[in-house]
């Protein structure tokens, strides 16, 4: 019974009566097909009973097989959605080999050599933001530009912002700076909290840092800012731009691990900074590399990530960051804070 399903076609080459080609075949096929059924008639008188039946089905089936295109299509489906789930699998390997190599190369110290947090840390992470900063902002992107300034430790944040601050008016905030200001205040209910942080290159909990500029940017009596070293991480961008105000634009240092770390080095030497030791700044670059590049990859689908090779001299590096600001300062020339650069050029050569 099963010999006449091997003589059937497994692909209709196209539909019935299509082509002449086609209609020959078939019948030379049904013509093989018939004289072995008169043998088997001839063999076993009692076969012809069934074949009626078994000739009607097999008809039946030959009408339904798919057509060649139908059949490569189908085929298509299948292969593309095997290359998809290999092509999303080897991506996941190739993020988990990177975050492991990562690892490798900026261990984190074990539980029984680190140091613990300070009492209430856990408090500080989940704490709500103060009843202050759910008041409307005075801020707004129509009459305040924000530039936040990132890169990796040793980039060059701080020197090149002391100068665009110098020239074009900018009041400069360093989240760093204000949360080293804060760890000194006598009274302050954060000093121990953020003492540990940076000594252990840990991101300070984000009611800390938000509170902390949005009080100096009220107070400096400005609407132009150049924060550096802001947003660490995602949720601190994110609840800065609810509740503060969101950034013009972004500007990013890119520089070397090699170079940044030959930098902080050479500064440890004279700033006397707790965190300008070879132990904090493989802490640093690795917090630098998990919490900040999501931070960097939003902001450049954003459209506002203006990024600048920080490994050349720096008067290099600010020539391309002076370009880019006058041009944004340019757009929104009624800033009343805003200094003229030929203003700021004579004042820099008297």
């Amino acid at each position: 019974m099963l010999r006449p399903l091997l003589s059937l076609p497994l692909v209709r080459l196209a539909p019935r009566h299509s082509f002449t080609t086609t209609a020959r075949w078939r019948d030379k096929a049904q013509r093989k097909f018939d004289q072995k059924i008169q043998q088997r008639r001839a063999e076993n008188p009692e076969f012809g009973q069934s074949y009626t039946r078994w000739n009607r089905y097999r008809r039946n089936i030959y009408r339904n097989l798919p057509t060649v295109p139908a059949f490569l299509c189908t085929l298509s489906l299948v292969w593309g959605y095997f290359y998809m789930d290999q092509a999303v699998k080897h991506k996941k390997q190739e993020k988990e080999a990177e975050e492991e190599k990562l690892r490798e190369q900026y261990p984190l110290a074990s539980h029984e050599s680190a140091p613990a947090p300070p009492r209430g840390m856990e408090e500080f992470h989940g704490m709500e933001l103060p009843k202050l900063l759910y008041q409307d902002s005075p801020f707004t992107k129509d009459n305040t530009t924000v530039i936040f300034v990132l890169g990796g430790p040793g980039s060059g944040k701080g020197t090149q912002c002391k100068r665009l601050a110098e020239e074009f008016g900018f009041a400069h905030l360093s989240a760093g700076d204000l949360l080293r200001e804060e760890q000194q205040r006598p009274d302050s209910a954060y000093a121990e909290l953020i003492e540990w942080c940076i000594r252990e290159g840990k991101i300070v909990p984000m009611v800390v840092t938000i509170t902390l500029l949005r009080e100096a940017m009220k107070q400096s009596g400005s609407n132009l800012f150049l924060i550096d070293g802001f947003p660490r991480s995602m949720t601190q961008g994110s609840e800065f731009e609810q509740y503060v105000c969101p950034p013009r634009l972004v500007y990013y240092l890119e520089c070397d691990e090699e170079t940044m770390t030959t930098r902080l080095l050479d500064r440890g030497r004279t700033s006397g900074r707790i965190d300008d030791n070879m132990k904090s700044i493989k802490k640093r670059f690795q917090t630098y590399v998990v919490s900040t590049y999501p931070v960097l990859s939003y902001y450049q689908n954003m459209h506002k990530r203006i990024t600048v090779d920080s490994t050349r001299p720096v008067d290099e590096v600010y020539a391309d960051l002076q370009r880019v600001t006058r041009k944004i300062l340019s757009v929104h020339p009624e800033n009343p804070f805003t200094k003229p650069a030929s203003t700021a050029s004579s004042e820099a050569q008297s």
